[in-house]
């Protein structure tokens, strides 16, 4: 009968053994997995934690961190089925509403993602990341004085934080708060001087108060930074602009252009310049240009027409409104300036028609000359 208990006893000794040799084995398993993760091997860690899952499913720290280590691989919907695991095991696990807000997000689910940083906050008024996540969605949903307010928070909790700095002051742009936005770009560049893009905001900003010595400063710095920056160059071309700076608003426009052959603004721009110093031919052959790359641009063609109204190259100014029309038969502006050109040419006829139709689709200007030049009751327009 001893003999019988004593191997009973060995048998449970064993069979205890046995379970705390498993457990351990589970438990070192999540701890690799999570080693791996922080080394980046997700892959690696993926596998350890559906090993340690499959005999520890009560385990909301484990899925905790498989749906973490889904996220880094771009899977959201399965990220998201595991934080919802974690949220039904834990439902007060504050920073799982948080990385799945992050997944929503990723996935496009901004109203979910919202509300997953909404809940994160009730349980914790503290947590500077849901504020901030929360703060990119309504900034990308363009409540900006949300985002604002946002950031704000995030920025209580958490000092000295570049990111909330800089993109409230993106967003304090967007409420034309500017001397705010320039007093945020600020801070973040005292903590990174080579903050290119916060050198370009403030640029910016200041252009909007007018300060264009501190602007064309601030592109100057941000072009130092990233010299294929072809928005800086476009931007300091304004400001350059004006301050009167002509010939080195278009070098700039020049560069912005060098740096993308398609950039339909800065044709435009330097068209404009040009124009605006007496050099309406070179400002055509902008156009021109653009034309070339967008032949389907109506407001190319509109301008090219108006340029060649004012060096008297009327044929040519006519065949752009024409083209103009053609792209949008209600152009009211190109009808009524077609019109007039062809007054200029003495072609009564084919002006009134455009008169006449500009008159009907709205353009006021065109009622004077229509009364001065169409007779409405013959079907032979004539000058009175």
């Amino acid at each position: 009968m001893l003999k019988f208990k004593f191997v009973i006893a060995a048998f449970l000794l064993l069979f205890c053994a046995t379970l705390s040799s498993a457990e351990k084995t589970d438990s070192t398993e999540l701890k690799k997995g999570i080693q791996k993760y922080n080394s980046k091997n997700f892959i690696g860690a993926l596998e350890d934690f559906n090993y340690y899952i499959s005999s520890n499913s009560g385990d909301a720290d484990a899925f905790y961190w498989r749906a973490l280590t889904r996220l880094e691989m771009g899977d959201n919907a399965k990220a998201i089925d595991d934080f919802n695991k974690v949220i039904a095991l834990k439902p007060h696990f504050t920073m799982a509403y948080v990385k799945r807000g992050e997944a929503r997000s990723r996935a496009r689910d901004k109203a979910g993602a919202i509300e997953d940083y909404n809940q994160a906050i009730t349980f914790d008024a503290n947590n500077g990341q849901a504020y901030l996540l929360r703060a990119k969605e309504k900034f990308s949903n363009k409540d900006y004085a949300g985002a604002e307010k946002d950031y704000s928070a995030a920025i209580n909790i958490i000092a000295k934080n570049v990111d909330a700095y800089y993109n409230r002051g993106l967003a304090r742009i967007e409420l034309e708060k500017y001397k705010d936005a320039f007093s945020d770009f600020s801070k973040v560049l005292k903590q990174n001087p080579n903050h290119e893009q916060a050198y370009f905001h403030r640029a910016l900003a200041r252009d909007h108060y007018q300060d264009y010595k501190g602007a064309l400063l601030d592109y100057n710095k941000a072009i130092e930074l990233n010299a294929k920056d072809k928005l800086a160059f476009y931007n300091r071309a304004y400001t350059r602009r004006e301050l009167n700076d002509f010939q080195g608003a278009i070098s700039d426009y020049d560069k912005a252009i060098s740096i993308d052959h398609k950039f339909a603004e800065a044709y435009f721009q330097r068209a404009e310049t040009k124009h605006m110093i007496g050099e309406t031919d070179d400002a055509i052959e902008d156009f021109s240009q653009l034309i070339s790359h967008f032949p389907y641009d109506k407001e190319a063609y509109f301008n090219r027409g108006i340029f060649f109204m004012d060096i008297e190259k009327n044929r040519e100014a006519i065949a752009d409104f024409t083209k103009v029309i053609d792209l949008n038969s209600n152009d009211k502006e190109a009808h009524y300036l077609r019109g007039t050109v062809k007054l200029k040419i003495h072609d009564v006829e084919g002006a009134c028609l455009d008169l006449q139709m500009a008159e009907k689709i709205g353009e006021k200007r065109a009622k004077d000359l229509v009364k001065k030049y169409c007779k409405r009751n013959t079907h032979n327009l004539m000058l009175k």
